[in-house]
């Protein structure tokens, strides 16, 4: 289960739904500055024509942000739910600050899956599904958004990227990705500020996936670096993937595969020592020194044909090590260290619970 599955409900139980234990209350805290709603309500004209409806988004990000906070606390109990979702809204000021904070408590708890599962069945088979008026706005609005940048119609720009990272539009995700790559050059550009706020609005799974697909590509440097970062920060590994696409003919293919072994993810399980293991053990069969060693000499030779001293870990030309991995990328010696670590901490912990 992920933090995202987290059950949230306002009531004390759910009908049909055995409860197996209550963990213990949680909190979470969301403060914001008050200035935030400064620009709606500074025109009357813009607040009861068409800015109404920017409040009520803003309101909702602000929920949706504690909510978040609350459900990954509920996680690390151990919880798969909480209930009694009770929700605060105050005032907080001092030194001419003034600012609101949402307090959201309830309790963790663990409930019956397999209840709730039936119980959701029999609802959706009981229950017409209809598409309000609202919802049809809001599907057709993010369609044409769509179909506008990419027929080159709209750029990107602050107003195209708020909309995109409130609205969630993850249609838009190679678009956005090209031009983030085209700015990487630009450290200052707060373009890669946004795009990092609407990965984090997106469901990881699909961000990890379409960055899984991306890596097969040729790809720089910097791009290279930029899409571990990516998959660093939202905690996504695939070890199936790993193991499909890492032992193949193209040796450039397993390197950049290779390189998510340094992602942690968002949760283990006990099968993944399994496939920790399996990838551990091709390893050292797999990535063979593509250099030659001269102990004679006290040297050895990259595979661009360049000597280089026997203590030098990168060749002095192209810069590669006797792997053929420059060292900005980890080596296939660095991969199995850490693979090992890694099997070692789960063998531990789930022989500790055992």
């Amino acid at each position: 289960m992920k933090v995202n599955n987290v059950l949230v409900t306002t009531t004390p139980t759910i009908d049909g739904v055995k409860i197996k234990k209550y963990i213990e209350p949680v909190s979470s805290h969301v403060v914001i500055g008050t200035n935030i709603f400064s620009d709606i309500f500074a025109s009357l004209k813009d607040f009861f024509g068409g800015y109404s409806s920017s409040y009520q988004r803003k309101l909702k990000n602000i929920y949706e942000k504690a909510t978040t906070k609350i459900k990954k606390l509920a996680y690390t109990k151990g919880a798969n739910c909480i209930l009694g979702l009770k929700v605060d809204i105050s005032e907080v000021s001092g030194k001419n600050v003034s600012m609101l904070m949402i307090t959201m408590t309830g309790t963790a708890a663990i409930i019956d899956m397999a209840d709730f599962e039936r119980n959701r069945l029999s609802f959706s088979t009981n229950n017409k599904l209809s598409l309000s008026a609202d919802r049809f706005l809001y599907e057709r609005d993010i369609k044409r958004l769509v179909e506008d940048v990419r027929n080159k119609k709209r750029n990107f720009n602050k107003k195209l990227w708020e909309t995109i990272i409130e609205y969630k539009v993850a249609e838009l995700l190679p678009e956005a990705t090209k031009r983030v790559f085209s700015l990487l050059d630009d450290a200052e550009s707060k373009e890669l500020d946004l795009f990092q706020e609407y990965i984090k609005e997106l469901d990881y799974s699909v961000v990890g996936e379409f960055i899984y697909e991306l890596l097969l590509e040729k790809r720089s440097k910097k791009e290279m670096i930029f899409l571990i970062e990516i998959l660093t920060d939202i905690r996504y590994l695939n070890l199936d993937y790993i193991l499909t696409h890492l032992f193949t003919d193209d040796f450039e293919q397993s390197k950049k595969i290779l390189q998510l072994i340094e992602v942690v993810p968002e949760e283990f399980t006990k099968e993944d020592i399994d496939k920790y293991v399996q990838i551990s053990e091709k390893i050292d069969s797999f990535f063979q020194e593509r250099g030659e060693r001269n102990p004679h000499k006290s040297r050895w030779i990259c595979e661009c044909s360049t000597q280089n001293k026997e203590k030098a870990e990168y060749c002095k030309k192209c810069e590669k090590d006797i792997y053929g991995f420059f060292n900005y990328e980890i080596s296939p010696l660095k991969a199995k260290k850490q693979i090992e670590e890694t099997i070692e901490i789960l063998c531990d912990y789930y022989k500790q619970k055992s």
